[in-house]
């Protein structure tokens, strides 16, 4: 017969009288209460953990080289980007594991739990069960403050763990939005640069066009020079010089 088993038909066969006294009394509430407070206090006073020791990175993703190399007249910029770092987040397990909550010889909730979920008790009600578990605890050498004891820090390790990845995010988007400040003003500068060379090349055609538009009307004119000094020693149809229109 299991502990649990044991323990219950100890508890069932409890005169009324006896049950009533096996309550939890207003004194022994106070006290739970006050040990809950001294928790909170000592968990305050202790050191947080430092997830920024082991903070691993998500591996970064496979990038297409399909960049092409900046022209020469595109000045690059001064310093290199800085990589971003983008923290890889952990499982409830892994935070238990870096706060290092598990402690030699201390109770275990998720134990706590187990117990509190064994099918020999499964029919009682919780509050019985509780007391049940927390005799057993007791038996083992374990006070209910162990428990609370357990239970907080493990709230306070995802707390802890919470604020640290909020603060790593904050500090990733002010990454970014550097980083994308910075490739703006690299693209402003390239447009700036690249805008400059065809405003150049179109100077250089409008040029020669001109050209092109002079020499035509040189060329015109002088046709006509040589047309008219021709004229006189020929028959109408028969000058050599042919005037473009």
């Amino acid at each position: 017969m299991g502990l649990f088993r044991k323990l219950a038909e100890l508890i069932v066969e409890f005169p009324e009288e006896e049950r009533a006294a096996a309550q939890p009394a207003t004194a022994e509430s106070e006290d739970v209460v006050a040990a809950i407070e001294r928790i909170r206090r000592d968990l305050e006073q202790s050191a947080s953990p430092d997830f920024a020791a082991t903070e691993q990175e998500e591996p970064a993703p496979a990038e297409a080289s399909t960049a092409q190399p900046a022209p020469a007249s595109v000045v690059p910029a001064e310093t290199a980007d800085e990589p971003i770092r983008i923290p890889k987040a952990l499982s409830v397990g892994e935070v238990y594991d870096r706060a290092q909550v598990a402690q030699e010889g201390a109770i275990d909730v998720y134990r706590v739990e187990e117990m509190l979920k064994d099918p020999e008790i499964a029919d009682l009600d919780v509050p019985l069960r509780a007391r049940m578990v927390r005799m057993t605890l007791k038996n083992m050498g374990h006070e209910l403050t162990d428990l609370l004891a357990d239970a907080g820090r493990r709230d306070q390790a995802l707390e802890t763990y919470l604020q640290y990845l909020m603060r790593r995010v904050m500090e990733v988007e002010q990454q970014v939005q550097d980083a994308n400040a910075e490739i703006k003003r690299e693209m402003d500068e390239y447009m700036k640069a690249r805008t400059a060379v065809i405003e150049q090349n179109e100077s250089k055609l409008l040029r020669v066009q001109q050209a092109l538009e002079e020499y035509r009307r040189s060329k015109q004119a002088e046709e006509q020079r040589l047309f008219d000094i021709i004229a006189p020693f020929v028959e109408e149809g028969q000058n050599p010089v042919q005037i473009d229109g």
